[in-house]
């Protein structure tokens, strides 16, 4: 009788377990498509030029290199909005514009600890649009990036972070991307987010669209823990 009682268990356990790890889901910590017309969430550093292109518009003076400016001719999801970031001003030097999503707070460090995410992997994707109205031009960099510190951003973990050079990108279409990060185990505060930083005179902006900053839940290694301990337990349930 306990015998039969302690297979009936292994086959529910067996069971459950399978289904639990098929059944794996992921996690948006963020998402944004511009729709409303705002980059509402998002730090800037040291600030940003950032604003809201609508599909099929034309938008001029920024930067500021005559007929530069962007103009959206379609959006492969269908969407009517996108944001986008240029450079602060134009001039000699090295000028930064970052637009990002932070998780964690200077002197906090608890930001990354408090959603589970140490250790994690964390999904980065998003879409960009390099318009040739408004190229980037000499040395401009535009960036995708995922950037860790510790609590007082007296630390930055290089090892961990990334970033992608959109520059790169083809003109007048929409590119996905993906960045995918693990989180440092000590690690207080991340940062998701867009660069378009000019140097010596050089332009150009960076269009964006459906950003989506996610974590699998749960992680791969659970999954892997739950599915062995499944097909373990249906193996016993089937020896009956």
């Amino acid at each position: 009788m306990k015998k039969s009682v302690m297979y009936l268990l292994a086959c529910m356990i067996g069971i459950m377990l399978s289904a639990k790890a098929n059944a794996a889901v992921t996690y948006t910590l963020f998402s944004e498509d511009w729709e409303d017309g705002t980059w509402t969430g998002f730090s800037n550093h040291p600030a940003a030029n950032t604003g809201i292109v609508n599909v099929g518009e034309t938008i001029y003076g920024a930067p500021p290199t005559g007929a530069a400016g962007t103009y959206m001719t379609s959006a492969s999801d269908g969407s009517t909005k996108n944001g986008k970031i240029w450079p602060m001003w134009w001039g000699p030097g090295d000028v930064p514009s970052q637009s990002y999503l932070q998780i964690g707070s200077y002197g906090s460090s608890t930001g990354l600890s408090s959603q589970n995410l140490l250790g994690s992997t964390i999904t980065f994707s998003f879409q960009s649009y390099v318009s040739s109205f408004d190229p980037p031009t000499g040395s401009t960099q535009l960036l995708a990036f995922a950037k860790f510190f510790n609590a007082d951003f007296s630390y930055y973990y290089d090892w961990a972070s990334t970033s992608i050079n959109l520059a790169l990108d083809p003109r007048d279409t929409w590119v996905s991307h993906t960045i995918s990060v693990v989180t440092p185990g000590d690690a207080a505060t991340a940062q998701f987010g867009f660069a378009a930083n000019q140097n010596n005179w050089s332009g150009g902006a960076l269009n964006v669209d459906n950003m989506v900053v996610s974590v699998p839940e749960p992680t791969s290694a659970s999954l892997l823990g739950l599915g062995l301990a499944g097909l373990l337990a249906t193996r016993l349930c089937r020896r009956s």
